[in-house]
């Protein structure tokens, strides 16, 4: 097996967009509740699957692929949490978009030698933009290996979301932080990977988790909110750990507005472009864009450049990207459509129940450090009692990442 290595400090992010996948969970409802124990071989589990279409088998990890993998990316602090060889599988699912059905994809991470009493984990991965990098594509041999195999191999049964717009459904435009599509795609994959396990005859021990970084830290919200509000889930998170993740869209925009150069731009226009689409306004990009970029922002995000390479077509100043108008009105808070969409899929705004901890680096120049602290604030004013905020260590969005990602082991390894 083919060892890879990832040298290239621009690729921190797309190696933890699929590191941070890989803490996939799922809870124990009426509908999806382990059996007390493994039936024996010879009595076949019977299911009609409801959400899981298809698997394949990708690849199987030992532990020497895994050790050195680690040593030699230079994650040293991770080396103790690899415990067991891990299986790797894609499944296909059913979800829906914009109330019509969709054929949806992700990764199924198996800790190999264990059964019986396995904790169940949700990773949400942060932006990506390429097709290429979904984490259903994951491949060893095609030098996509990334640190997710880690979590696995910690012992956590790992679902891992492709999200809509990437993996199977990559013929639709990603609808970025939009609450409602994220969330149930992250619910339906929980459905589809715990029917999976029922039909590989793997019990887990009822502890569901939930984590992501960036994207991924708010879509980690959004699905615990989405959870907990659904009384006919009735599913009991364990915990969840989101980093980084801009829980109010709108300070992202003060935030990146404040500033003369901020090297975030492709994901505003990321957001300025998804919402106009998926939400069905399809306005002229000319109403947001100054030119040249208001022609080249759907070859831009036609699925084939990474967030960075994006970036580095994109002016670093907002001013020089964006309209005046169009500027001052998400400022003022009187744009149309905008403005509205911000607040409705802002997740700043309710009571948690379930453990929660809030990540962020002070000197993240991406997302705006003050809004994990506001959210946390404003989360405990409307009640919540099990959150708490951690500051990481690190000089970037980047280095927080990986500083987030062995904290959140830590403290789950003492819950699971």
């Amino acid at each position: 097996m083919k060892t890879l290595i990832h040298t290239d400090k621009e690729n921190i992010i797309l190696l933890f967009s699929k590191i941070t996948l890989l803490l996939s969970l799922i809870a124990c409802g009426p509908k999806y509740e382990p059996p007390n124990q493994t039936p024996p071989p010879d009595e076949p589990v019977v299911l009609n699957p409801v959400y899981l279409l298809d698997t394949t088998h990708l690849e199987d990890l030992n532990k020497v692929f895994l050790q050195l993998l680690v040593r030699r990316s230079g994650y040293t602090q991770f080396q103790g949490y690899i415990r067991h060889p891990v299986s790797i599988y894609k499944i296909n699912y059913k979800t829906t978009f914009k109330n019509n059905p969709v054929t949806a994809s992700g990764l199924v991470c198996l800790p190999q030698g264990i059964n019986n009493g396995v904790p169940l984990l949700s990773a949400h991965h942060p932006s990506i933009t390429d097709h290429k990098s979904a984490p259903s594509n994951f491949s060893s041999e095609e030098e996509r290996a990334t640190l997710l195999e880690l979590f696995a191999s910690a012992g956590y049964i790992t679902f891992i979301p492709d999200y809509i717009g990437l993996g199977e459904s990559k013929n639709l435009l990603h609808p970025f932080y939009d609450y409602e599509s994220q969330s149930q795609a992250v619910i339906d994959m929980i459905k589809a990977g715990w029917e999976f396990l029922q039909l590989k005859q793997i019990t887990s021990n009822g502890k569901l988790f939930l984590m992501g970084y960036a994207e991924g830290g708010y879509t980690t919200l959004v699905t615990q909110k989405a959870i907990e509000e659904d009384p006919e889930l009735n599913w009991e998170i364990t915990a969840s750990s989101a980093g980084a993740g801009g829980y109010n869209i709108k300070n992202i925009w003060d935030y990146a507005l404040s500033k003369n150069q901020y090297k975030g731009t492709s994901y505003l226009t990321l957001l300025v472009h998804t919402y106009n689409s998926t939400k069905d306004w399809n306005s002229s990009l000319d109403n947001y864009f100054l030119a040249p970029y208001s022609n080249q922002i759907p070859s831009l995000f036609n699925g084939q450049k990474n967030i960075i390479q994006i970036q580095k077509e994109l002016p670093i100043d907002p001013y020089e990207l964006f309209q005046d108008n169009f500027l001052k009105d998400i400022q003022n808070e009187e744009e149309g459509n905008f403005s509205p969409a911000f607040e409705a899929n802002s997740i700043d705004n309710w009571t948690p129940k379930s453990k929660l901890r809030l990540y962020h680096c002070y000197n993240d120049e991406i997302m705006p450090y003050h809004d994990s602290k506001d959210t946390h604030q404003k989360l405990l004013s409307l009640g919540a009692q099990n959150i708490s905020f951690h500051d990481l260590e690190g000089a970037s969005h980047e280095d927080g990442a990986l500083s987030m990602m062995e904290e959140t082991l830590k403290w789950f390894d003492t819950l699971k």
